[in-house]
């Protein structure tokens, strides 16, 4: 036997837009379902800008 050992890490992970409901509907907090819908925006918004910037 082995022990695994790892700190908790901040990541991004993608959910299929037509999943988006059923995933929210899997949290029940409010605040986590806030925070997630948050953490999208923001994400949405650096790809945006990041595009943007490679047109010029």
């Amino acid at each position: 036997m082995f022990d695994v050992m790892a700190k908790p890490v901040h990541a991004a992970f993608v959910i299929d837009p037509e999943k988006l409901e059923s995933f929210l509907n899997h949290k029940t907090n409010a605040e986590l379902k806030k925070q997630v819908l948050e953490r999208g925006r923001k994400l949405q918004e650096q790809m945006e800008r990041c595009e943007n910037e490679r047109k010029k």
